[in-house]
C-alpha cells in the first residue's frame, strides 16, 4: 500500500522549477563546503595540539615517545590520511 502511495504522490506531485532545483542543490553545496572546512579546521587544529606535544616531550628529554608520535603523524601523511592524526 505504501508503494501505491508513493508512485500517487510522484504522478500528482508539484514539479520542481529549474530555478528551485539550482537553489537545492546549491544549498547541498554550500552544506558539503560547510562540513569540509570544518573537518579541516578540526585536523589543523588536532595538528598544531600534537606538534606542541611533541615539543613538551622532546623538552623533557623524552626521545622515544617523541619518534613514536613523529612516526605515526608521518604515517597517517604518507597514507593519505590526516596530517597528525593518531
Amino acid at each position: 500500500m505504501t508503494h501505491d502511495l508513493t508512485i500517487a504522490m510522484w504522478l500528482f506531485a508539484k514539479k520542481k522549477s529549474p530555478s528551485e532545483i539550482l537553489r537545492e542543490n546549491k544549498r547541498m553545496l554550500d552544506k558539503s563546503m560547510r562540513e569540509l572546512d570544518r573537518e579541516r579546521t578540526s585536523m589543523m587544529s588536532q595538528e598544531k595540539r600534537l606538534i606542541a606535544e611533541i615539543k613538551k616531550m622532546a623538552k623533557a628529554n623524552q626521545m622515544g615517545a617523541v619518534k613514536v608520535r613523529g612516526m605515526r603523524s608521518s604515517v597517517a601523511t604518507v597514507e593519505g590520511g590526516a596530517r597528525g592524526e593518531d
